[in-house]
């Protein structure tokens, strides 16, 4: 295929969400990483999980709050996570349910 015919269908992969849209978790949902190259050149990446086809970013506070919970309580099968603040000042809190 011809780059001016693939262009014309392409929609680039962007994440869709954050975690706390999502009202009920499952820990068994697949969970990814994905490299990002910011505009001065340094790179980071994001932990991401995909529901009903869209990607939800992860923070990684709340991958180690859902540890604590499931050492405490390996019996944990679903969770929700919700946030308060904004930017940098953001804090996010895992409630299992």
């Amino acid at each position: 295929m011809k780059l001016s015919e693939y262009t014309k269908d392409f929609t680039p992969k962007e994440m869709i969400g954050d975690i706390t849209e999502l009202e009920n978790i499952g820990v068994d949902v697949e969970i990814g990483e994905r490299e990002y190259t910011k505009k001065d050149g340094d790179v980071f990446i994001v932990d991401f999980i995909t529901v009903d086809g869209k990607e939800y970013r992860i923070p990684k506070s709340v991958i180690a709050q859902l540890k604590i919970h499931l050492v405490e309580n390996p019996e944990i099968k679903n969770f929700k996570v919700i946030k308060k603040g904004k930017g940098l000042n953001t804090e996010y809190t895992v409630i299992p349910i």
